[in-house]
């Protein structure tokens, strides 16, 4: 008579190895416990369906991103024809040479706090608040923006990437606002808390040109002449 062996002991196939005790402990040797039964390793049953598994979970994080893709894109598609085509001008954009004086950076990195729409906007679509900062400050895009801000949200390895990108860019937004810069200082802010500076920009940008958003998607403006007026007194008197 033929054996198998189960490990501690030996039974005719390994079927009978727990057959006294239903017991994962109890099926080895040349068997394998697998769905609650001990399964000779030759058998077809009881082959590794890890890179099955692997797939299946690859794709299912593949369609939780397109959803989200789907669900940002259409809300940025909203956002972007009641708010940001609603702008009444863009920024001017300056070349370094032709900035005349840096002005004092008058909005901490958690004062989008203090403003519930803002807030809002930034902790949970930051993309697109990004996005309208940059094309209403002549720097990007809007939909160009929009999508490299959600594929580094989506997957975490482009990160720090998408990090850098903003950043870079950041800075080109800083001087159309006449706001000196520094490229570490900026990476690291938006490392460690890429809302609040995606909030804090928002309103920077909004106040240059005169703006102010809430939700949902509904914008008030203040005529251009007294925004202008304003602005200058800013940058040529700074301070309270």
């Amino acid at each position: 008579d033929s054996y198998v062996d189960c490990g501690d002991h030996f039974a005719d196939n390994c079927g009978e190895c727990t057959k006294v005790h239903q017991l994962e402990q109890f099926c080895g040797g040349v068997c394998v416990w697998k769905e609650n039964s001990c399964l000779a390793k030759t058998d077809p049953a009881a082959a590794d369906d890890s890179d099955a598994g692997w797939f299946s979970q690859f794709m299912s994080q593949v369609v939780q991103v397109a959803i989200s893709g789907l669900i940002m894109g259409f809300f940025a598609f909203m956002y972007k024809r009641q708010v940001v085509d609603e702008f009444p001008r863009e920024l001017t954009e300056y070349r370094p040479e032709e900035v005349l004086g840096w002005k004092t950076r008058e909005k901490g990195l958690f004062d989008c706090c203090q403003d519930k729409s803002t807030c809002l906007y930034a902790c949970f679509c930051p993309s697109v608040v990004t996005a309208k900062n940059f094309q209403v400050g002549k720097v990007c895009g809007f939909w160009p923006t929009c999508v490299v801000m959600f594929v580094g949200m989506a997957f975490p390895p482009l990160a720090c990437l998408v990090v850098l990108v903003k950043t870079h860019l950041s800075r080109k937004l800083k001087r159309n606002l006449w706001i000196e810069s520094s490229f570490m200082k900026d990476f690291f802010i938006n490392l460690c808390c890429f809302p609040c500076e995606v909030g804090r920009e928002s309103m920077e940008v909004d106040e240059e040109i005169g703006a102010e958003i809430k939700c949902c998607c509904e914008v008030k403006v203040t005529p251009r002449p007294i925004t202008a007026v304003t602005n200058a007194r800013n940058r040529l008197c700074p301070g309270p």
